[in-house]
């Protein structure tokens, strides 16, 4: 082991960049009701959980006329607003599913009526 390396390294008094301290953290730390679209084309989720992965904040998304599907999305956040949702690519999906499954997401079904 380099000896010299770990005593270089400071543990007290090291500067931080808060915008690249925030990127790791989840944008959304409540569930909550999310609509997306235009005009005509509005659809509204319940975030179930997010997690961020290799940088990019992941949703878990339940869709209000299918609530037995869980939509997982890219989120891209932009002055701290939620701009879009992107699809995931096909080779990370079970990474990331694996993710979810971990801390385990709450897919109850809650009716306030």
């Amino acid at each position: 082991m380099n000896k010299q390396g770990l005593t270089n390294k400071h543990k007290l008094g090291q500067l931080f960049d808060f915008s690249e301290f925030k990127k790791n953290k989840p944008f959304f730390t409540k569930p909550m009701s999310i609509t997306v679209g235009q005009d005509s084309q509005i659809e509204t989720y319940f975030l179930l959980k997010n997690i961020v992965y290799k940088g990019k904040q992941i949703l878990a998304l339940r869709n209000e006329q299918e609530p037995c599907t869980i939509l997982l999305a890219e989120g891209k956040i932009d002055n701290g607003k939620l701009q879009c949702l992107i699809k995931l690519p096909e080779d990370s999906l079970s990474e990331i599913t694996a993710l979810f499954e971990g801390n385990t997401i709450n897919t109850m079904i809650v009716d306030n009526n």
